[in-house]
């Protein structure tokens, strides 16, 4: 017996799960640091109160939300007209520069609070990344999940730091507006990352997420044989095919409503080891006189991958 080897470009679920990170890193990690601000403001609007101020976080929250459901549904128009999801993401990083922009060089509270709202559409973005991270994975879902929502974790450690410490160096050149060249320099940050973000994101294909955790759960397998290597779109593989006489317990993976692309990812397979075997056959590796290659009905849920035999 030897080993299932495979060699694999990078699945594009991880890169949108990269994406993911940054935007939250980005939108959230930015937002729950702008009560930082409402000291600076209220120096340069002394006749302003605080609680008006305040607002200028209440109006970036309530535009997220509402952005992100907007957000939602233009996802589904972009994908149904053939534009680029990015193009979503692209958005969100215009809408943050353009209020942190309009911010900075605000006369009174009425205009900060204007360029609050606009600011805070931009957020929705981080909002809907979230929602397709989650699409691409099944058996690690909740894993993928995580590790993109610690993005918003990271981002309220370093803009509150940053923040903090460069409202203080930029006092001494500005004095009590600070604020004003520093929401500039966020502005353009946020706007940087997400224009680099949302290059990797997009919307799996048809049968592209059920390829990959079929081959995931054939990775997971010890101890059973292969057969020659064969292309597919995850490059060269090799698919294992196991003697009668081995156990084989199939891991289950969960369709959710994906049985047409399960269906298609299985006839990839079923017709990759078929190639494979009668190559093998021609090289004269098998010595088998008949070779029969059959699908056992050992579904645990629907759409799970069947366990492959070779039978002579």
């Amino acid at each position: 017996m030897t080993e299932c080897t495979t060699k694999r470009t990078i699945y594009h679920g991880h890169l949108v799960v990269a994406s993911t990170f940054i935007l939250l890193f980005v939108t959230i990690g930015s937002f729950n640091s702008a009560g930082l601000y409402l000291g600076p403001m209220t120096d340069s609007f002394p006749d302003s109160s605080e609680a008006i101020l305040a607002l200028t976080c209440t109006l970036q929250f309530v535009a997220g939300l509402i952005s992100s459901l907007v957000g939602g549904i233009l996802q589904d128009y972009l994908e149904r007209r053939n534009v680029g999801i990015p193009w979503l993401f692209f958005g969100s990083g215009v809408f943050l520069l353009l209020g942190s922009l309009g911010g900075s060089v605000s006369p009174g509270p009425a205009t900060a609070l204007v360029c609050s709202f606009v600011g805070g559409i931009g957020i929705g973005g981080g909002l809907v990344a979230a929602g397709i991270c989650v699409l691409w994975f099944e058996r690690t879902r909740g894993t993928m999940l995580l590790l993109g929502n610690a993005g918003a974790g990271f981002g309220n450690i370093f803009f509150s730091a940053a923040t903090t410490r460069y409202l203080e160096w930029y006092r001494r050149d500005f004095g009590k507006d600070a604020w004003r060249p520093m929401m500039r320099a966020v502005g353009i940050l946020r706007f940087g990352l997400c224009s680099v973000a949302s290059v990797a994101m997009r919307l799996p294909r048809l049968g592209e997420v059920e390829e990959y955790e079929t081959m995931e759960a054939m990775d997971s397998r010890k101890g059973v044989s292969v057969s020659g290597p064969q292309q597919t779109h995850y490059g060269t593989v090799q698919y294992p095919i196991v003697q009668d006489n081995d156990s084989f317990a199939p891991s289950p993976i969960r369709s959710r409503g994906r049985r047409r692309s399960s269906a298609l990812a299985l006839e990839t397979i079923r017709r990759n080891v078929g190639n494979s075997l009668r190559s093998s056959l021609l090289a004269g590796n098998l010595t088998s006189s008949t070779v029969k290659l059959t699908a056992l009905d050992t579904f645990q849920a629907i759409g799970g991958a069947p366990s492959l035999r070779l039978k002579n």
